[in-house]
């Protein structure tokens, strides 16, 4: 009876001794895992203020984007804003003929012409087949920009359309410009990645992000029962958003249980960075550690349906802004210590990109003539918003005459899907005055589409004076020399010296001028 009464005791002091040790523990561990989420919110809240300014309507940054039907080569446009234009920014395109399993870089120049003085330009000659995948790659000077973080991804990425929680590498863009070898391998971030998912229909809703942090060695060390723990972060905000508060996703496994991988939305003073309260949105979000990369995805809906996201889609058409963080927490001594291992810049990720299979045929309608100041205009449309490359109007004689005059045509707007105006002009020295025929000629694809010409009218050109080679307004002994040299060089003839209108400048014309010198 007394040896069943003493372990009986033994029992209830011990299961008392680990209920107490247990307590403390968790309490522990419970002031360890607020104080690294104090570091979240302060190294991801200061690039929150830093960022508002970037967070202007997107179409200030980039308007226009649009490129060629699938075709080789494949030409892309887009025109920068002013602000952005300043901010020293570099480009590539992204392209890929076979589904995103592979991708092509090129980067995107100035045109520097009229009509597209901020237009900006890639080519590639990579594109093979009927389809293709695109996105665009930014990188900007964010102190024009408002900020104080050296060079900035301002970025698209490819669209993921697969099915696993850990996407391949071609389907993640780089976000962020991070310096390796600042922080212990196992906690050195050397890169944070990013991709999209759209949903079923991809009709502009974004479905799911899916973010890729990579560590310099291993990841990711969880730390003991008693510490130090580490916390693995990408954190993330609306750039548009006033509200004090950032989300994060966060990978720990550790304690009794505080550290446990989900979706997190943490406030506090955005002075101090000191944090205010921190909750679990989802702990229902998939993750992956593999070699040295942590995966981290969660569905969309689980932040943008939070009242202190702020407006979706933003006035970056739909973009986050992404920083990562490791942290470590431990004891010291009768306190708890945590202290930022690493932190990236911010990257901004815009959640879009482009694709085209096959091609609609281009449409014009509205061609005109101005006579008094010699401009054509044609209107253009094209389904699938594609730039044309070639974009002519020609000047022939009636009834299916030579063309003689080729003229490229411009449009100082560039909305293609929505339609937009292109003209040209010439002068009275390129076209005697006479009726012809005004042909348009299109083509967004170097497929044969368009053998001919699509539209043409009928036009009355009047002003001109028969003979005036020069230009002067005067017919005399000084066009007969221009128009010697023009039947020498035959490279610098035009229609201002086919006297007789047969489609050939040559002697004949030479002989109808001094006639009309000498009888005027």
């Amino acid at each position: 009876m007394k040896i069943k009464l003493l372990l009986i005791i033994s029992l209830f002091i011990g299961n008392t001794i680990f209920s107490n040790t247990y307590d403390q523990l968790n309490e522990v561990n419970q002031q360890a895992f607020r104080k690294m989420l104090q570091k979240v919110y302060s190294e991801t809240i200061k690039h929150k203020e830093a960022l508002k300014s970037i967070s202007i309507n997107r179409e200030d940054l980039i308007a226009n984007l649009s490129s060629t039907a699938p075709t080789s080569p494949f030409i892309v446009h887009g025109d920068l804003g002013d602000t952005l234009i300043l901010a020293n920014p570099e480009a590539n395109l992204y392209s890929s003929s076979d589904n995103q399993q592979s991708w092509t870089s090129s980067p995107f120049y100035p045109l520097n012409s009229f009509d597209y003085e901020n237009t900006w330009e890639s080519t590639t000659t990579s594109i093979t087949g009927s389809n293709v995948n695109w996105y665009i790659e930014g990188l900007v000077d964010s102190e024009i920009l408002g900020a104080n973080l050296g060079r900035v991804y301002v970025t698209q990425s490819p669209e993921y359309d697969g099915t696993s929680f850990s996407p391949s590498s071609n389907y993640f863009q780089n976000l962020v410009v991070e310096e390796s070898g600042d922080a212990p391998s196992s906690q050195d971030i050397t890169n944070i990645y990013a991709t999209f998912q759209c949903d079923s229909i991809c009709d502009g809703f974004v479905d799911r992000i899916y973010t890729k942090m990579t560590l310099s060695n291993g990841c990711c060390s969880t730390g003991g029962l008693f510490g130090p723990w580490y916390l693995y972060s990408v954190g993330f905000f609306n750039p548009d958003s006033e509200a004090d508060f950032v989300y994060a996703l966060a990978y720990g496994d550790g304690g009794f249980g505080q550290l446990t991988p989900g979706l997190l939305k943490i406030s506090g003073d955005v002075t101090t960075g000191d944090i205010g309260g921190f909750e679990y949105i989802s702990t229902n979000i998939n993750y992956q550690t593999n070699g040295n990369d942590l995966f981290l995805s969660t569905l969309v809906e689980n932040f943008i349906a939070d009242p202190d996201f702020g407006a979706w889609p933003n006035s970056l058409g739909g973009g986050l802004a992404y920083v990562g963080v490791t942290v470590e927490a431990g004891l010291d001594g009768f306190d708890i210590a945590a202290n930022v291992l690493d932190q990236t810049n911010p990257g901004i990720h815009l959640l879009s990109s482009q694709s085209q299979t096959g091609n609609n045929l281009i449409t014009l309608s509205n061609a005109t003539y101005n006579d008094e100041n010699k401009v054509l205009t044609v209107d253009y449309f094209d389904l699938d918003g594609n730039l044309p490359w070639f974009k002519s109007a020609q000047i022939c004689y009636p009834d299916g005459g030579e063309c003689f005059l080729n003229l490229d045509m411009t449009s100082p707007d560039h909305t293609y899907l929505e339609g937009c105006t292109f003209y040209s002009s010439f002068s009275d020295q390129e076209i005697q005055s006479g009726n012809y025929e005004a042909k348009f000629w299109f083509i967004d694809s170097t497929t044969d589409e368009y053998p001919s010409p699509q539209l043409s009218i009928s036009i009355t050109v009047s002003g001109g004076i028969v003979g005036d080679i020069n230009g002067d307004n005067v017919v005399n002994v000084l066009d007969v020399v221009s128009l010697v040299n023009m039947v020498l060089d035959s490279e610098t003839a035009n229609n201002s010296g086919d006297i007789n209108s047969d489609g050939i400048v040559n002697v004949l014309d030479i002989v109808l001028l001094v006639n009309i010198i000498l009888n005027p």
